[in-house]
This record gives structure tokens, sequence and C-alpha cells, in this order.
């Protein structure tokens, strides 16, 4: 390992779905969620803040986190999401950094 390559402590645990449009019994789209991996993960907690939106006229908190695993070129869609600790974060980016490819880091937020 280069002196310059960082080693990052991946002590939780979280669980990455994948993104499926599905057609119901009425012909009418559904999305749902599959596991596509279980991987360990560091976690760090951005800003927690509200944000409006308009679109429904309500006031929604919400909280961003970054999650940081080891790099796999199926975890960097951004349909896909994110469940830690029994809640489901959706994917707002996904940056792939240290040397070769080592770690994505996910930026995801929680809507409450």
């Amino acid at each position: 390992m280069r002196r310059r390559d960082k080693v990052i402590k991946l002590d939780r645990e979280i669980t990455i779905q994948s993104f499926t449009e599905v057609q119901n019994s009425f012909g009418e789209k559904e999305i749902t969620f599959s596991d596509l991996a279980t991987v360990r993960a560091a976690i760090e907690y951005g800003n927690r803040g509200t944000t409006e939106d308009f679109e429904a006229k309500r006031e929604t908190a919400t909280t961003s986190i970054f999650f940081t695993v080891r790099y796999n070129s199926t975890y960097k869609s951004k349909k896909n999401r994110i469940v830690f600790e029994a809640q489901n974060y959706d994917i707002i980016s996904v940056i792939e950094t240290g040397a070769r490819r080592q770690y994505l880091r996910i930026e995801a937020q929680l809507k409450e």
C-alpha cells in the first residue's frame, strides 16, 4: 500500500437494494426493490434540516448521510437505495474515491 492511500474503517453493515419496475394486475407500473448486496460501510452524518416539497405543499425533514463502501460497479446506480438500521435512504450521488477505484462514497437522504 502506498503511503498516501487512506484506509477507511468499514464498521457498519448496510444493504444495497436494486430498483425494478414491474406491472401490476391493473397494468400500472409499480416500483419494487430487491436486495442486491449486504456490505460493510463507513458512515458519516451530514446536515439535518427541512426542505419544502412544493408539489405536495408540505415540509419534509431530510437527513443526509454518507456511506463509504468498497468499490463495485453494480452499486453505482442512483436508482438503487440503501437500507441502514431498518430505514430506507434514497441515493443522491455516487463518487469514486481512493486510488484505482478503491471506494465508493454514496450520499443518501432519509426523508422523514
